[in-house]
């Protein structure tokens, strides 16, 4: 009976030991062979499984991925939203939302600027809160920037 508890925890053990199964009639060696055996799969299935998490949650890898996509949410929030083809740079980023680093986000929008894609605007939001502040973009020794306005 031990070896059936044995044998049932050892999918839950994360690097089984030779002195988890202390059977004879299983053959210790066979046991202890299988639960390495074991231990080997798991770790090697982890590295695919964590790349298929990160290709289904659809993570931005690169700047013309980002350009795509921003171009597709800014138009998309400006035609559902009537927002006078000035769209809130928090609204773009919240919609894109963990698919990049705040840090890419920032980096690539500015980017977008300098491609004459956007235009990034300085003005107070209504309602400006400090996650609505945050959310937009700060640009040292400028303004901050609110809104975007697409330029091409």
């Amino acid at each position: 009976m031990s070896h059936q508890k044995s044998i049932v925890g050892c999918g839950s053990a994360s690097s089984p030991t030779t002195s988890d199964i202390k059977n004879p009639i299983v053959g210790t060696w066979a046991a202890n062979a299988l639960l390495r055996w074991i231990g080997q799969i798991d770790v090697a299935v982890s590295a695919p499984v964590a790349l298929v998490d990160a290709v289904k949650s659809g993570v931005i890898a690169s700047y013309e991925e980002f350009k795509s996509v921003a171009l597709d949410v800014y138009d998309k929030l400006n035609n559902d939203y009537n927002l006078d083809d000035l769209v809130p740079i928090y609204r773009i980023r919240r919609e894109i939302g963990e698919r990049v680093s705040r840090e890419k986000f920032n980096k690539w929008l500015v980017e977008m600027q300098a491609d004459d894609i956007l235009q990034l605007i300085a003005g107070e939001i209504p309602d400006f809160t400090s996650d609505k502040r945050e959310d937009s973009i700060s640009i040292p020794g400028t303004q901050l920037r609110s809104y975007a306005k697409r330029l091409s």
